[in-house]
């Protein structure tokens, strides 16, 4: 945690990134002079990205401690599933090929008294999430 935080410190005191014209923790964006970003003045009414105004408006900066977060976010991610890779396939790969009446593990002997739920379920869930998707996009 330490030298998490040293990093966050002395990136700011250097200067990385430009964060020293920035809060050492914000989530905010924040554009060249400092102020919040105004995205609406980078994007076309359609919702589209307006390259020619990003130029003319501000690059996109961000703190130095959520840009830490953000990486750290990431290298979590991939760090995880190389360790379940490393040390867990060979487990996992006899498990999948193990069918569900001979598998000894205590959770599908727990499942194994619910009934199996109707593929139609799982067809009306992927068609539906998309929907739902696109409709919170609209706003």
């Amino acid at each position: 945690m330490a030298p998490f935080f040293l990093s966050q410190y002395l990136s700011q005191y250097k200067n990385v990134w430009y964060s020293a014209y920035l809060p050492l923790v914000s989530s905010w964006s924040f554009d060249n002079t400092g102020a919040q970003y105004n995205v609406s003045r980078v994007i076309n009414p359609d919702s589209s990205f307006n390259l020619e105004a990003y130029k003319a408006y501000s690059p996109l900066f961000i703190s130095a401690s959520f840009a830490m977060y953000y990486g750290l976010s990431f290298a979590s991610i991939t760090a995880a599933l190389a360790h379940v890779f490393l040390y867990h396939r060979k487990k996992i790969a006899i498990q999948a090929r193990r069918p569900l009446s001979e598998q000894p593990d205590i959770h599908a002997r727990l499942m194994s008294v619910y009934k199996e739920v109707p593929d139609w379920w799982y067809l009306t869930i992927f068609c539906l999430c998309p929907k739902f998707l696109l409709q919170s996009g609209k706003g």
